[in-house]
């Protein structure tokens, strides 16, 4: 069973998971979007929170209605909208979104060439059910800690100036 688990996600899996529980642990919630490649293999993809806008249905967040997502490619900012069928293209230019007709001339597709998921293919994985950072419980610390590391490098630079 094992073999097969490895043999479907692929030999990197690993690696791209422990990115995505770091991210989360880090900023609360991370995404994996699974996608079918040219070649017809599963695989998947990170997203990092920062380029992720949730549209949940449900209070409790665990399905999704929609899943907007942006990003910069060569000082553009291209957006996507997923639902559960299809995704729309824009680019987001001067407060406008404006639809992006350079992918096959075509601003809408489904989830991939023969079809879609049926639903949106983005997957949370959450930190904890608030869905937040881990980092909040250091931060007075790490603060104290650069506070300390400063003055102790301006009272050497002060000390060299005497």
């Amino acid at each position: 069973v094992i073999e097969q688990i490895n043999l479907a996600l692929g030999s990197r899996f690993d690696d791209k998971l422990h990115s995505v529980l770091t991210g989360a642990s880090n900023k609360g919630i991370e995404w994996i979007h699974p996608y079918i490649d040219e070649e017809g293999e599963l695989k998947f993809f990170r997203v990092p929170a920062e380029q992720a806008v949730p549209i949940w249905k449900d209070r409790e967040h665990e399905k999704l209605e929609a899943f907007i997502r942006f990003y910069k490619i060569e000082d553009e900012m291209k957006v996507e909208y997923w639902d559960e069928t299809f995704i729309n293209y824009y680019i987001y230019d001067n407060g406008s979104l404006i639809r992006d007709y350079s992918r096959n001339l075509r601003s809408q597709e489904t989830h991939f060439s023969t079809g879609s998921w049926g639903r949106i293919p983005f997957i949370p994985f959450k930190n904890n059910d608030a869905e937040s950072s881990d980092l909040f419980m250091y931060k007075t610390q790490i603060d104290a800690y650069n506070r300390r590391l400063s003055d102790t490098a301006n009272m050497f630079k002060e000390s060299n100036e005497l």
